[in-house]
């Protein structure tokens, strides 16, 4: 039994270090190194960059200094963000989570109502809104569809 906390941390551990699989690209990518940084000089970690061949793969944020992650951004190989993942009301789940192509908004993913759920599908391009669907009844189908 005393075997099982090591395995459990050796564990966690490496898999701190696999980013991914990120969203559409079907590519897992490993970290070669985790650097943590204290933000606010508390004492504490508050954001954690893995990098990979010397630059930022993806980073993790505690905006709030609360000890949890608010705020995590995935870059391309050209270091612009690709995705982006958020929890806006800082409750300890992410409720937004966004899409970019070559460092651009494409797709803005909303879930509104805290349910776990995403809700709300905003489609951007060009930095321009053309599309929102929103799911009134929160059964994961879109009701309402607005187009400009």
């Amino acid at each position: 039994m005393k075997l099982l906390p090591i395995v459990i941390l050796i564990f966690v551990y490496i898999l701190g270090f696999v980013i991914g699989p990120s969203i559409g690209s079907g590519k897992i990518v490993v970290a070669d190194q985790i650097i943590e940084e204290d933000m606010n000089h508390d004492g504490k970690t508050d954001a954690w960059n893995y990098t990979h061949d010397k630059r930022i793969i993806k980073q993790e944020l505690d905006i709030n200094f609360d000890g949890k992650i608010d705020s995590v951004y995935v870059y391309d190989e050209n270091m612009k963000v690709k995705e982006e993942t958020l929890d806006t009301n800082y409750d300890g789940r992410m409720d937004n989570w966004r899409e970019y192509e070559d460092g651009e908004l494409v797709l803005d993913q909303i879930d509104s109502n805290l349910d776990g759920r995403i809700d709300v599908w905003i489609y951007v391009d060009r930095g321009r809104i053309y599309r929102i669907e929103k799911d009134t009844d929160f059964d994961g189908i879109p009701e309402t569809v607005i187009e400009y």
